[in-house]
Parts: C-alpha cells; sequence; structure tokens
C-alpha cells in the first residue's frame, strides 16, 4: 500500500504542473499578439505534463481495488478532457 501512497504524492505534484502549464497556454492563446513558437514550445511542455500525469494516474489505477476504480478514473477524464479542450 506504502507504493500507491508514493504514486498518490506524486500524483498531486504532477496535477499541479499541469494546471500550472494548462493556465499558461490558455494566457498565450488569449494574447492578440501571441508569439506562435512561443506558444508551441509552451504546448510541448504541456503535453509533457499530461503524458507524466497519466501515466502516474494508470499506475494508481492497477493498484486500486474495483470499488474505488470508477471515482479514480472520472478523475483522470477530467484531466483528460481539459487536456484535450486546449
Amino acid at each position: 500500500m506504502a507504493n500507491i501512497e508514493a504514486l498518490r504524492q506524486s500524483r498531486k505534484t504532477e496535477r499541479a504542473a499541469f494546471t500550472k502549464a494548462y493556465n499558461r497556454v490558455e494566457e498565450l492563446i488569449a494574447l492578440e499578439g501571441v508569439d506562435i513558437s512561443e506558444l508551441e514550445a509552451e504546448l510541448n511542455v504541456f503535453k509533457g505534463k499530461v503524458d507524466h500525469l497519466e501515466n502516474t494516474q494508470s499506475n494508481i489505477l492497477e493498484h486500486l481495488p474495483e470499488k474505488e476504480y470508477d471515482a479514480e478514473f472520472e478523475v483522470l477524464e477530467d484531466f483528460r478532457n481539459k487536456a484535450i479542450r486546449i
């Protein structure tokens, strides 16, 4: 069970990084004279954060009992949908 707690702690950090990167991309998209190169770079950073978060979340799901799986999966879907919308 210690492994899942370590994964959850990692996920907490990764969610914060995801949110920070997401907000940065949103800021750039809202700018009228956005530098496309900067936007592409930030999108690449964001994609990396998404990949790390999804990997950690998948590892967590593998260790969960079935009764906890559905709730955790819904949270994962919320983050996926947010990433797709950007």
